[in-house]
């Protein structure tokens, strides 16, 4: 796995905390100078799957949530509480 800035050195706290993970994530990725299809390669996911899960279509799965949270310092748990919609 690469490394990167966790993301609380990227974005504010008040930043994160009026984000949902997804919204983290994204801002994360592009403020790392990454991609949507770089970071599902860092997951072993397709880019679809990924999209998916950052519309709330999908549930994050918790080995992927707790690799991100390696990845980006975005807690896991956080996942685990998001609305995920009937797609």
């Amino acid at each position: 796995m690469a490394e990167y800035l966790p993301i609380d050195r990227l974005l504010t706290t008040e930043a994160r905390a009026s984000l949902d993970p997804a919204a983290q994530l994204r801002a994360w990725y592009g403020a790392a100078g990454l991609t949507a299809a770089s970071v599902a390669d860092e997951l072993e996911v397709g880019r679809p799957f990924l999209s998916r899960v950052l519309n709330g279509v999908r549930p994050m799965p918790r080995d992927k949530a707790e690799r991100l949270e390696k990845l980006t310092s975005i807690p896991a748990s956080l996942w685990e509480t998001r609305s995920v919609g009937d797609g």
